[in-house]
């Protein structure tokens, strides 16, 4: 089994172990939060008190839950006290890690012991007042009555850094703790079950190069706020960029600015059955100029202009923009614009004045033909594309024409559409059929947990810049809270 399939297994069975130990054990102190360093460059928080509430049990339904997980061998008590959160850190050293309050440590030992028996924990250890174990062979794990502390991932001669690493926090106050930082007090403002304030130093590249356009190197410009929760029928991630300076406050008002509020009136012109519908409000002079700015595109809108009026169809465009996707072979990470079969490309326009030199268009490599008074084909090698106005829209397809069809999902949430400066919506079982197949194609046999099979839509929103909501949607009536707890 590989690694991503045993995770994918484990952790439902860890999320019914965790909620179990909520039911059976009381609070204990906030001591291990001492643990957390003062250092950290991300910092996060489960919160198992918050998920309980959100799954809204009944009487009857926390009965038959509590009896069921009892009675389970794979979800015994874990001898972590649940009803305190679970943080998680990263420290400056690079090392990530996990502090939790004990409420048993007989439960505790107990559990690491059945861990050893299948091979997943070391021998323990008695050192310097605490019990020491290796779990799946990288993460090195201390604890005693009151707290425990894992960090990793770490093999060889590099687990004695780490030990030496963990021995300090073991032992440090509070008050050289996190618990005085601006991480830590931001994190206490969300009150989702799981929660995270991030420096950006430590995301991915891409992630750093959208944040360098802002003027945010490092958490003295700026941290990220990310956060997770349930409300009913949907699993909501919320990011939150978190100005630090003056300077990237302003940069991300400019931005608010130049990304205008949409209107949501290109839904008319949609298909009734997309996998995809992407939006922006985009006033097209301002587009040109920053396109203009970077000499690869300068270049690019240069030969270009030699076969079309790039510029001048850009400059028109004074509104909302959207792409419908049909198909969901565009879904997948790697895609390349080829693989875009069926789509839809539409733009509301403030004039159509580019429209009186269309037949002057073209070259011997691109062949640009009117096949209407108001739609062109244009034919690249084996591709052939379509262009026309209608009524001061725009579109670019593979098909000749704007649709007439419109989408009910796109209507009936017009009201959620409007005033968002940006808005995706994907029909979640054709993206993640994308993203099993293309794992698939990987070598990768990665199974879709049931949880993620009740979802019918995924929703990306930004209502202000800087402030980006993902929504996973399942139908009305099914509380997802409850549907992770009972997996």
């Amino acid at each position: 089994m590989t690694k991503q399939k045993y995770l994918l297994y484990s952790i439902p069975v860890l999320i019914v172990a965790i909620v179990a130990g909520y039911f059976i054990f009381s609070r204990s102190s906030d001591a291990y939060l001492s643990m957390l360093p003062k250092d950290a460059t991300a910092l996060g928080r489960f919160d198992v008190r918050e998920l309980i509430d959100d799954a809204d049990f009944s009487a009857t339904e926390l009965y038959r839950f509590v009896t069921r997980t009892n009675d389970s061998p794979e979800t015994a008590p874990l001898g972590i006290d649940v009803q305190q959160p679970i943080y998680g850190f990263v420290a400056s050293s690079g090392n990530m890690g996990l502090a939790a309050a004990v409420s048993d440590i007989d439960d505790l030992k107990a559990r690491l012991d059945e861990m050893k028996a299948r091979g997943k924990a070391s021998e323990r250890t008695h050192q310097r007042g605490y019990e020491w174990v290796v779990l799946d062979g990288q993460w090195l794990m201390a604890f005693d009555s009151e707290k425990a502390l894992a960090m990793g991932p770490a093999v060889g001669a590099a687990q004695d850094a780490v030990r030496a690493e963990m021995a300090t926090l073991l032992t440090q106050k509070q008050k050289d703790s996190a618990t005085e930082t601006q991480l830590f007090a931001m994190l206490q403002d969300s009150d989702d079950p799981l929660a995270a304030v991030v420096a950006p130093e430590i995301l991915p590249f891409q992630g750093r190069r959208l944040l360098y356009q802002l003027g945010i190197r490092s958490q003295d410009d700026a941290l990220l706020s990310l956060s997770l929760g349930t409300d009913d029928n949907k699993v909501e991630l919320k990011a939150k960029i978190l100005a630090q300076t003056k300077e990237v406050q302003e940069k991300v008002q400019q931005l608010n600015k130049a990304m205008r509020p949409l209107r949501a009136k290109n839904i008319i012109a949609t298909h009734a059955n997309n996998v995809a519908w992407i939006a922006m409000n985009i006033q097209g002079k301002n587009l040109v100029a920053m396109l203009r700015s970077h000499t690869t595109t300068r270049t690019a809108l240069i030969a270009i202009n030699m076969i079309l009026d790039l510029d001048e169809i850009l400059k028109a465009v004074d509104g909302d923009v959207a792409l419908e996707l049909l198909s969901p072979v565009a879904l997948t990470p790697d895609f390349s614009l080829s693989d875009i079969k069926d789509f839809s490309l539409t733009a509301e326009l403030s004039n159509t004045d580019f429209m009186r030199r269309a037949s002057t268009w073209g070259n011997d490599f691109i062949q640009v033909d009117a096949v209407s008074p108001d739609d062109y084909s244009l034919r690249i090698s084996d591709a052939e594309l379509f262009f026309g106005v209608r009524d001061k829209r725009m579109y670019v397809s593979n098909a000749q024409g704007l649709s007439e069809e419109g989408n009910d999902y796109l209507r009936d949430h017009r009201d959620d559409i409007d005033d968002c400066r940006f808005y995706a919506t994907f029909f979640a079982p054709a993206l993640f059929s994308a993203l099993v197949s293309q794992a698939a194609s990987n070598g990768l046999d990665i199974p879709l947990p049931p949880v993620l099979q009740q979802f019918q839509r995924l929703n990306i929103t930004m209502e202000e810049a800087g402030e980006l909501h993902l929504s996973l949607i399942a139908p009305e009536g099914i509380n997802i809270a409850q549907e992770l707890i009972k997996q």
